[in-house]
């Protein structure tokens, strides 16, 4: 499960003594529960003679590599692979960095990564295994670009009667692809709350230990993303 944090317009409020509605933008914290994440995995065949190994082969090692050992056995069915074509950008010289056939091997992120050495040293048929170190957030920011502050869109949204973070809304997506980048032109960055915490401490003289004596904090209830400090 991967939490999204943002902000969200809401309908602008009625003031009820007036029967007028607040002027500007009204915006609220808000979390996307995103369910169903998967992790990737790139295998490229092993080369010999100048000839790649045969896709289904490399297929059959690496689902050894992980059934059971990562994916239980009673989960195997939910193992995909199809053969999709990469280029290697960087900077191991024994990957080639063309065009190349490596097979694509998803399941659910919730299962380990195979083991890191392993992937790394091949197997007969497999000389490596790429991504068993991208995490499920790493791989669900990159595959639907969403590197950066910015607006995205949400399909199929559900709430649930039982919330499970502090935010004023929480809902739920049981698909990752359900949350894409939002296309220019986008609305204006929402503002956000920061808050500044200090803490003063002195050292207990029987312990030896730092104690909080003093705690101060500063909250800006108002700020822009998008502009410079002061503005």
């Amino acid at each position: 499960v991967i939490y999204l944090y943002g902000k969200v317009e809401v309908p602008a409020k009625v003031n009820k003594k007036t029967d007028k509605k607040t002027e500007g933008r009204t915006y609220v914290s808000c979390c996307a529960v995103v369910h169903n994440n998967r992790r990737c995995l790139y295998a490229l065949p092993r080369e010999t003679d100048g000839v790649r190994e045969n896709m289904a082969d490399v297929h059959r090692e690496v689902r050894a590599f992980i059934v059971p050992s990562c994916v239980p056995s009673h989960a195997s069915s939910d193992v995909g692979a199809k053969p999709v074509v990469r280029r290697y950008a960087f900077g191991d010289a024994s990957v080639p960095r063309g065009e190349e056939k490596y097979l694509k091997i998803v399941y659910d992120a919730r299962y380990p990564a195979p083991d890191a050495d392993k992937c790394e040293r091949g197997g007969e048929h497999v000389q490596r295994i790429f991504g068993h170190s991208v995490g499920a957030v790493e791989n669900f920011i990159v595959k639907r670009r969403l590197m950066g502050p910015g607006w995205v869109r949400v399909k199929n949204p559900f709430t649930t009667n039982v919330q499970s973070t502090w935010t004023t809304l929480e809902f739920h997506v049981n698909d990752p692809k359900s949350i894409s980048r939002m296309p220019d032109p986008c609305p204006p960055s929402p503002p956000v709350v920061v808050v500044s915490l200090k803490f003063t401490t002195v050292v207990h003289p029987r312990t030896n230990a730092h104690e909080i004596v003093c705690a101060a904090a500063v909250c800006d209830r108002g700020v822009t993303l998008d502009k410079s400090d002061g503005e």
